[in-house]
């Protein structure tokens, strides 16, 4: 806790709703720009009109307290205004996957046995259809165009026509939805925060994904944390790229910058392309993504060029960066002007996606950063049950005022997860193995549940793949790496085999040779991968992380 003052540690956190907190924070700068979207900006007091008409809306179709809505869509303002209108109303929002399929769809639906859904006319078809097989709900259909000024509006009809569905009974469009928030329509009072407001979903590694029950004092908590511990000003830009539909997208890039009173530039779908664009255009001062959406800006061209003074964040989770490339990161962002340094970040969805964090002033190569204010972080000897020492290694396991109330029906996976301890604190068991050194900063070295089983002439082994991944990241070369286990050509068994992308122009042969020297100099031969995979770019999940299953199935025949 030597990283925060004493009135940061004792200060209390939010006890309100996060529509609240949003109100409470702005309602004396009403006439701030709080969004940007398409060149057109919605200022905070915009944005509360839309919010509290949305709200009246969704009572005249039906919507009541503790009832499920379910949102299907990229991030765009309709998103953000029934994030904040479902929470006015006391109703719970289920923001999910959009790349579902409709059974998919179904499933989620029939899951939170939501009857209202609003969904991006993008994938409208897939919810219509799990609608219609479910027997029963009400759809309310919007466009990305529906807070486009009108030349972006008019070019993004030219260019994807419109979506027609049969208007009836149980189908709406957003701006006869809007319409109805028109009504004197009384909204209720606020609701309790320690009830659950928010469903949100695992990227589902593991089957379809479960559905985590959130607060809005979790959701509050990590505003407040990042706060007191992310320098900032209002108005400064904050570039939003993530997807809404994931705990980090919503909360970490969306609820959290506007509790601060920052602009977010809004971003439906994140193109790497137009980064360069992005920055210039609106001289982003904060951005927060994943290691894979930064890694290329190494070898823009465009970037190469441009003075990156603006940017005074640059945030990354999700999935970690080598010490190689965050070094690298590093220099390139000093050479371009910028005073930052990669703070990179560490979570999970159930809770509320950020716990650990480099600071500003603290932050250390290699590391995941040091607990928000309020959190803890310690790792576990499972063998001995009794907490590892500074260096050791073992599973991580957090403490956080914005831990899950629980899992929607996986009360036995959350019983397997969450530990109480002897002064009745609960902790969540992350799952993956890592250290924290004596300065309290947390190294993740790899997953329990990611250990490479390999057996090399029939003895089994477990290892780590980091071990291997850093060794061949250290080859200039290299961009990225990914090891697996697979089986071998000769049939002896399962062996590491990696996964590359090389920096542009890199020979393949050449590198492949210098790699195998490596491994040779640095591993022992049951951790020498048998392979190398040469790829463009790795495959990403539908979240934009690193889709490890599709490369653990990998068919070199193919």
């Amino acid at each position: 806790m030597k990283y925060y003052s004493e009135e940061t540690i004792n200060a209390t956190l939010p006890e309100c709703t996060v529509y609240e907190l949003l109100w409470k924070n702005n309602r004396n700068n009403l006439d701030d720009t709080a969004l940007i979207y398409f060149d057109s900006k919605i200022s905070y007091r915009r944005l509360f009109e839309q919010i509290e008409q949305a709200a009246r809306a969704l009572l005249e179709f039906g919507v009541t307290a503790g009832r499920v809505v379910t949102v299907i869509t990229t991030s765009c303002v309709n998103s953000i205004v029934l994030f904040y209108a479902i929470n006015r109303i006391g109703a719970i929002s289920n923001y999910i996957n959009v790349l579902a399929s409709a059974e998919e769809f179904e499933k989620y639906f029939r899951e939170a046995e939501s009857g209202y859904i609003f969904s991006l006319d993008l994938f409208a078809d897939k919810a219509l259809a799990a609608i219609k097989n479910i027997g029963h709900g009400k759809l309310c259909v919007f466009s990305l165009k529906n807070y486009m000024p009108f030349v972006a509006s008019s070019i993004y009809s030219l260019k994807y026509g419109k979506k027609q569905f049969e208007q009836g009974e149980n189908i709406i469009y957003w701006k006869e939805f809007m319409s109805q928030g028109k009504h004197d329509v009384e909204l209720p009072a606020f609701h309790d925060c320690h009830t659950v407001s928010i469903y949100a979903h695992t990227t589902g590694t593991t089957g379809f994904p479960k559905t985590v029950l959130h607060t809005d004092f979790a959701y509050n908590a990590v505003a407040s944390q990042y706060e007191t511990s992310f320098p900032h000003e209002r108005g400064e830009i904050f570039l939003n790229i993530m997807v809404p539909f994931v705990t980090y997208g919503m909360l970490t890039c969306m609820h959290m910058p506007l509790c601060l009173g920052l602009t977010l530039v809004v971003i439906p779908k994140y193109d790497y392309a137009n980064l360069a664009g992005y920055i210039r255009k609106y001289h982003a001062n904060h951005i927060m993504g994943i290691p894979s959406y930064f890694i290329q800006m190494l070898n823009d061209p465009k970037i190469k060029k441009m003075d990156l003074s603006c940017i005074y964040t640059l945030g990354a989770g999700g999935e970690g960066f080598t010490e190689k490339v965050e070094r690298t990161c590093n220099v390139f962002l000093a050479e371009h002007g910028s005073k930052a340094n990669v703070l990179t970040g560490y979570g999970l969805t159930e809770a509320c996606s950020s716990v650990i964090s480099g600071l500003y002033n603290h932050n250390k190569v290699g590391s995941v950063g040091v607990p928000l204010v309020k959190n803890n972080v310690r790792v576990w000897d499972n063998e001995a049950n009794c907490e590892c020492s500074y260096d050791e290694e073992g599973e991580v396991q957090l403490y956080s005022p914005s831990l899950m109330i629980g899992y929607m029906g996986h009360q036995d996976e959350q019983k397997n997860m969450l530990v109480h301890d002897e002064d009745g604190k609960v902790w969540i068991k992350t799952g993956d193995i890592g250290r924290v050194d004596s300065d309290g900063f947390l190294y993740i070295v790899g997953r329990i549940k990611r250990f490479l089983l390999i057996c090399p002439n029939g003895m089994a082994y477990k290892i780590l793949p980091k071990p291997i991944e850093e060794a061949i990241a250290e080859d200039r070369a290299v961009a990225q790496v990914c090891v697996v286990s697979a089986h071998n050509d000769n049939g002896t068994g399962s062996e590491p085999r990696a996964f590359v992308v090389l920096n542009e122009g890199e020979d393949t042969t050449a590198t492949e040779a210098r790699l195998r020297q490596l491994c040779t100099d640095k591993l022992p031969d049951y951790m020498r991968p048998f392979e190398y995979v040469f790829l463009d770019s790795m495959p990403k999940n539908a979240v934009g992380k690193m889709d490890i299953k599709r490369l653990e199935n990998w068919d070199s025949r193919v």
